[in-house]
């Protein structure tokens, strides 16, 4: 786009621009007020603006110059116009909600573009983006250095104090919109390097911000924590290109500050760990293995300090990870003995960080390494599932942590040993194999158990090779995060399917199980915790589903959700179906929910199951769902249509694909009309209990029976069977309403006769003007 010539060129111009401006902009008034800018600040700003936004351009310029010189120049107005509102805010408020990423789409298409920009011009605008930080700083001194502007060691009046604090507030606002932007440029290094001396100077001013964060207490303290966190952003950026590695390891070994210190071990954590995460086999950079080696030993030793573990762990876990294969091999079943140690910690964060460093290192051991021999696997892996899940435990340690954590540790174990995983980790959360006499319910490890069969079969199925190594989860202080949604199947896995994968010798085992569980699940927190219970009468979710019934609560959660892709063996369909349904009145909302999704599937997804599943919810609101419960009635109801309305979903993706098929033969496909008999038992079971609800005394209820009879004929039509000599009810209805009106209109007023015969619709004399006894 542009040669080196025409990049000086452009900068040259651009400060010239810069120049103007500034030199046409009057200095910030004295008179501010802590919550607002005053009058004359902010005429001053709005008079800047408008001096920014009559920047020209000239457009006989080179193509590119052109381009890269409007691109900041809009920057500049665009900033300052950020600064105006920010500065127009209360004290109080986080420059993180008004500025970071996210929060302005326009703003971050410009930073992306000067992303785009850089990687032809990365020296030239990061000059010229330093010039424009000067300047905003209210200096042109090339050896400017940052000074907070007010300490609450300052003397003075109070009036100078908030003057001081809103001036601050400006300055840090500019400090974030230009980490906003080297963190987006800095990333092209790579494509064009920059000398060393701008390099130092980002360096220079970044650590100039880490003192001031530490000795700093007063107004903007959110605000000076978050730039700080900013500039270590920066560098992580130019971190990641390992250009700077021994520097900023030997500035961590100098440092006697202890919260410098953890703070640089955070910010290598949040370099590292990506960096390990893209590593297949064995890291083999010259620098970053210098990198280890510089900092591991000495870091491991502090590690041992209680006031330093904390902060350590995930350092030490780190290095070992983005460490060559053989050092690895050395030194983390040391580490890992350390970690698996404070798995009880009284400490919940301590726990919490030991657990997340041993689940790393096991994604490197077994995804990276491929393990060793089986004897030394064999023995590591059982001193890590030994502390996870005790044998004769209910419970998993550490406790009360999320269990996806659980779940990652099976499946990278899993990866390479599948067997192990299973029968030695998988049975025995699931309790396979436990008499009826015997079983209980485990439900923390039952949850992790099943979650991680399913996990393990969709992999297998879909193919996804290697799971990826987990990353801190982190948004970082600009806003810039990455979050990557999993589809997973929801096809049952069949006994062949099991096959294909290699889980058929587990997979049988694991039918069995979910049966055992659903059972006592049902017991003890499905039947008893029904809505129409009369020990749920008048009582909230909140007070019901605590305690114990919480993780039993998840588990069931966790089983439902599993259908149908696994199907309980042991359990008839009818049973099932009856559980479904009785679960979509549960206490629970989530439960009732995927109860009901589940029941969709199998309508939408299981040709075999229509007519049970159907015919099953009817039997239940009849059994379970009476009137004496209006809401629940209603509700029930409407979920029956929906059922119904999902059959004819699949009837109409039927037809289509019928018909894509009929002419890509020409017309020569036929297909005869279904067999009457094929589907009228349950249809007539449906139009029977339509009929009963029609004789509610609340027209909601006869409304959503004529809906049934509707879907109901709907579904015939789609489904192209034959009626022969039977009708359908609503086709009954339809035919006879009028001579039922003719009967009795004669006992209606005069007025109401001529209404009634131009409004002769089967949907209005049953809904509507069909008077119901009272017996």
């Amino acid at each position: 786009m542009l040669s080196l010539q025409d990049s000086v060129f452009f900068e040259i111009n651009i400060k010239s621009l810069l120049k103007a401006w500034s030199s046409s902009s009057s200095a910030p008034t004295s008179s501010v007020n802590k919550r607002r800018v005053s009058p004359n600040t902010s005429s001053t700003l709005e008079k800047r603006s408008v001096i920014m936004s009559n920047i020209t351009i000239d457009p006989d310029v080179k193509p590119g110059e052109y381009v890269i010189k409007s691109l900041f120049a809009e920057f500049a107005i665009q900033a300052e116009k950020k600064i105006e509102v920010v500065m127009a805010e209360p004290l109080e408020k986080l420059l993180s909600r008004s500025l970071q990423r996210g929060e302005d789409l326009q703003f971050d298409q410009l930073i992306s573009s000067m992303s785009s920009v850089a990687e032809h011009c990365l020296p030239s605008l990061l000059r010229t983006l330093f010039d424009w930080y000067r300047r905003q700083n209210g200096t042109e001194d090339e050896s400017y250095e940052y000074r907070p502007r007010s300490s609450t060691k300052s003397k003075g009046d109070e009036q100078q104090r908030e003057r001081d604090y809103l001036l601050e507030r400006r300055d840090l606002a500019v400090d974030f919109i230009f980490c906003l932007v080297l963190v987006e440029i800095l990333k092209q290094i790579p494509v064009h390097p920059v000398p060393d001396p701008l390099v130092h100077e980002v360096l220079n001013l970044a650590f100039k911000h880490f003192k001031h964060k530490e000795g700093y207490s007063g107004t903007n303290t959110g605000n000076v924590h978050i730039i700080a966190d900013l500039y270590a952003e920066v560098i992580g950026v130019l971190v990641k290109v390992f250009s700077l590695t021994t520097e900023c390891a030997q500035y961590f070994l100098d440092v006697k500050d202890k919260d410098i210190k953890h703070a640089l071990a955070g910010l290598f954590v949040e370099i590292l760990i990506p960096v390990a995460a893209a590593v297949k086999n064995e890291v083999n950079v010259p620098c970053l293995k210098n990198f280890v080696e510089m900092l591991y030993q000495n870091t491991f030793e502090l590690s041992s300090r209680k006031k330093h573990s904390l902060a350590l762990y995930p350092l030490i876990t780190c290095l070992l990870c983005v460490s060559q294969k053989q050092f690895f091999l050395n030194n983390w079943h040391i580490f890992l003995q350390n970690c698996l140690s404070h798995l009880k910690n009284k400490d919940p964060k301590m726990s919490r960080v030991a657990l997340e460093s041993l689940y790393r290192l096991l994604w490197v051991y077994v995804i990276r390494i491929k393990c060793e021999s089986n004897t030394v696997t064999q023995s590591r892996l059982m001193s890590i599932v030994s502390a996870l899940f005790p044998k004769g435990s209910r419970s998993v340690v550490p406790r009360d942590t999320p269990l996806n954590i659980f779940v990652k540790i099976i499946q990278f174990i899993a990866q390479e040993r599948l067997d192990f995983a299973m029968k030695e980790i998988i049975f025995d959360l699931l309790s396979v194999g436990k008499s009826p006499k015997t079983f209980t319910i485990n439900p923390e490890r039952m949850n992790i158990g099943l979650r991680v069969f399913l996990v393990i079969a969709d992999s297998l199925q879909q193919k996804d090779g290697e799971p990826p190594m987990p990353t801190t989860g982190v948004v970082l202080p600009s806003g810039n995060t990455l979050r990557v949604k999993k589809i997973f199947l929801n096809k049952t896995l069949t006994d062949e399917e099991a096959k294909v994968i290699g889980m058929s010798i587990y997979y049988p085992q694991v039918r069995k199980a979910l049966d055992s569980i659903l059972r006592h699940l049902d017991k003890e927190v499905g039947r008893t915790m029904c809505m129409t219970s009369v020990q749920m009468s008048n009582k909230e979710p909140e007070d019901m589903i605590t305690g114990e019934r919480k993780p039993k609560i998840d588990l069931f959660r966790t089983c439902i959700a599993a259908i149908p892709r696994l199907i309980p063996d042991g359990m008839s369909r009818t049973d099932l179906i009856e559980l479904l349904a009785r679960l979509t009145i549960h206490m629970d909302e989530e439960l009732r929910a995927l109860a009901f999704n589940t029941l969709q599937a199998l309508m939408l997804d299981f040709p075999d199951w229509r007519e049970d599943v159907l015919s099953g919810f009817v039997y239940f609101i009849v059994r379970e769902v009476t009137d004496t419960h209006p809401t629940l009635l209603d509700s029930a109801v409407k979920m029956l249509v929906q059922l119904i309305n999902q059959w004819k979903q699949a009837a109409q993706l039927h037809n289509k694909t019928q018909d894509s098929q009929r002419g890509a033969s020409n017309g020569t496909a036929h297909t005869l009309p279904l067999e009457r008999t094929l589907y009228s038992n349950v249809f007539h079971i449906v139009e029977g209990f339509a009929l009963v609800i029609l004789c509610s005394t609340r027209p909601a209820t006869r409304r959503l029976a004529v809906s049934i009879l509707r879907e109901i004929r709907a579904l015939y039509t789609l489904l192209e069977i034959s009626k022969g000599d039977d009708e359908l009810a609503i086709d009954v209805m339809d035919r006879l309403s009028s001579s039922i009106l003719e009967s009795f209109i004669h006992l209606t007023g005069a007025d109401q006769v001529e209404y009634f015969v131009d409004n002769i619709k089967q949907q209005a004399l049953f809904v509507y003007y069909f008077p119901i006894p009272n017996f």
